[in-house]
């Protein structure tokens, strides 16, 4: 009788049961891997891009109504009707939510992006809540003011506030950034831009420049900033707002910088390909001509190109999948894929997006474009 080995065991040590067990076994393994194989074929094993929930949220013009966009072409997803005008809307970390700021009103109100309806109001009695900044697993919140010159540290969870502590910059004004791990905050000052010890409150550094407006790269590794003359009576303005002015790359870690030989009016914003870290990691602008972008390496600062526009352009955004939106003051919209080097108009002619029922009156003169990805799965504080 011939003996059969598989993988080195011998089945005649094996009892009829054991053989049985092991058949099933290997039965499985052959139904996974074809499903695997077909799933992949059939594309129901998605790439990230292809899997990303949520939207672009579009504050309008009067402040009065949120638009929730899809990522990938503009399409209009849903709406948030607002009772007061608007002044901020910032997205937790895994966007389900959004925290709106208003303008004069001493309350934050806080809207579901996925159902579209109002789910709490905070209060700040005596004060007129600004800007608001999420730490990256949304378990902390801090919150500037517009008539006082302090921020508060909150420890979030689910939507509910609880203040941990705060302290007073005098003289900021305009958003709070931070580092990857919020251990460090930066604002502007009349002296330049501060870098606080987010612990106590304690200025570590001043840097001397004036941003309109700044970002971190995806590594966090350098900060890139919109270096423009301001005032606090002007103030730093959301990322991807409209000022000239001239790129600045600065070392988070040493402090080091350096001015980039250009002239922009929006940006910084940055994009990987794909939306994956692994992918090219670039800084864009918006040229001051406002036809075209600018691409730079967003650790080194090195000049990777330009790509011309159909239009004028007012905004830049990245999509969270892997492209940039180019915003024109009428509405139009374009994609702009960097690793591709092409840039896709939407919408029918002339080109808005109104045109074809897809967002366009949402985007026409948006006062605010802010990504909120929806991560259905993950360890955020609140989702």
């Amino acid at each position: 009788m011939s003996v059969l080995r598989l993988a080195g065991f011998d089945l005649h040590r094996f009892s009829r049961d054991q053989i049985i067990v092991w058949a099933i076994m290997a039965g499985a393994l052959g139904i996974l891997i074809f499903a695997i194989a077909s799933g992949a074929h059939a594309g129901l094993l998605k790439n990230s891009a292809t899997s990303v929930e949520g939207g672009v949220l579009a504050l309008s013009s009067d402040g009065r109504e949120i638009a929730v966009l899809s990522p990938f072409d503009g399409e209009l997803l849903g709406s948030i009707a607002l009772e007061h005008e608007a002044s901020q809307i910032t997205p937790t970390p895994g966007g389900v939510s959004v925290f709106v700021s208003f303008v004069d009103r001493e309350e934050v109100w806080i809207y579901s992006t996925t159902e579209y309806e109002l789910q709490e109001v905070v209060s700040f009695p005596g004060r007129v809540p600004d800007h608001l900044l999420f730490s990256e697993n949304g378990d902390s919140l801090f919150v500037s003011y517009d008539d006082v010159p302090v921020i508060s540290v909150f420890n979030h969870s689910m939507r509910s506030l609880d203040l941990s502590f705060e302290f007073e910059l005098p003289g900021s004004y305009g958003p709070v950034y931070r580092n990857r791990r919020a251990t460090r905050l930066y604002r502007a000052t009349p002296a330049g831009l501060a870098t606080i010890f987010a612990a106590n409150g304690e200025v570590i550094e001043t840097l001397p420049v004036s941003p309109a407006v700044l970002g971190f790269n995806p590594d966090y590794t350098h900060i890139w900033a919109l270096e423009a003359d301001l005032s606090p009576a002007v103030g730093m303005l959301p990322r991807s707002e409209s000022r000239s002015g001239v790129p600045l790359l600065v070392d988070e870690r040493s402090g080091s910088m350096s001015r980039i030989d250009a002239v922009v009016t929006a940006g910084p914003v940055f994009v990987t390909a794909g939306g994956e870290p692994s992918g090219p990691d670039n800084s864009a602008f918006l040229l001051e001509s406002r036809n075209a972008v600018l691409f730079f390496d967003s650790r080194t600062g090195e000049h990777q190109g330009e790509l011309e526009l159909p239009f004028s352009a007012e905004k830049l955004l990245d999509s969270g999948v892997g492209t940039i939106w180019a915003v024109g003051a009428d509405g139009r919209l374009a994609v702009i894929d960097p690793v591709r080097g092409s840039v896709r108009q939407l919408g029918r002619d002339p080109g808005t997006l109104a045109a074809a029922g897809n967002g366009g009156e949402q985007l026409d003169g948006a006062r605010m474009l802010v990504t909120s990805v929806v991560q259905s799965e993950g360890n955020f504080a609140c989702f």
